[in-house]
């Protein structure tokens, strides 16, 4: 006869694990949106008011976007990746497989782009740096300890979010106005250290 023992464990860290955004270091989003006019609008580059959304298991921040009228512009946002969490969380990845540029005339206003936009797109940078790691176009895996302390009671752990949308300087200009998507950047944070 056998005596069966059928052990289990069940680990849920729900809310216990928390990277948020925040407009502001070392703190919980207040206001939700983050604008340029702190942070950066260059040689006459608009930026409009992103909006920080951290409800459900992915928080994300949208609206980033920059109005540019002549090359040589620059639009800067800057945020916050908040620990808000139960655990010590560390980035591993600035994943940006999602990144798929895409540009299209714009004839919204009766302006489109007739031409290629192959060369007019590829000078439309994106750079996104996260705790002084910088990345441009390619994901980047992180090797090195960037780590957000757990929440003490008391302070918020932050890394500094950049991200610059540039449009470089340029000899020739388009024949008309075109539009840039790039699609998902995504930052990884893990309780795992990458260092080791």
């Amino acid at each position: 006869r056998d005596l069966l023992i059928q052990p289990a464990a069940e680990v849920t860290l729900d809310n216990l694990f928390k990277v948020e955004f925040s407009e502001k270091e070392n703190a919980v989003a207040v206001t939700n949106s983050v604008t340029t006019k702190e942070t950066g609008e260059e040689n006459g580059a608009t930026g409009e008011t992103a909006t920080i959304n951290n409800e459900g298991d992915n928080p994300t921040i949208s609206g980033l976007k920059a109005n540019f009228t002549d090359s040589g512009q620059k639009v800067t946002y800057e945020f916050y990746a908040v620990n808000t969490g139960s655990y010590d969380a560390y980035l591993t990845k600035i994943d940006l497989d999602g990144i798929n540029k895409q540009c299209t005339a714009n004839a919204a206003n009766g302006n489109g782009a007739t031409q290629d936009l192959t060369t007019e797109c590829g000078k439309i940078k994106l750079t996104i740096t996260v705790d002084g790691e910088a990345t441009t176009d390619t994901s980047k895996s992180i090797s090195t300890e960037h780590k957000l302390d757990k929440y003490s009671g008391s302070a918020y752990a932050s890394h500094l979010v950049k991200v610059e949308i540039e449009y470089e300087e340029s000899e020739t200009i388009p024949d008309g106005d075109f539009k840039v998507e790039f699609g998902d950047v995504k930052l990884n944070y893990s309780m795992t250290n990458p260092a080791g």
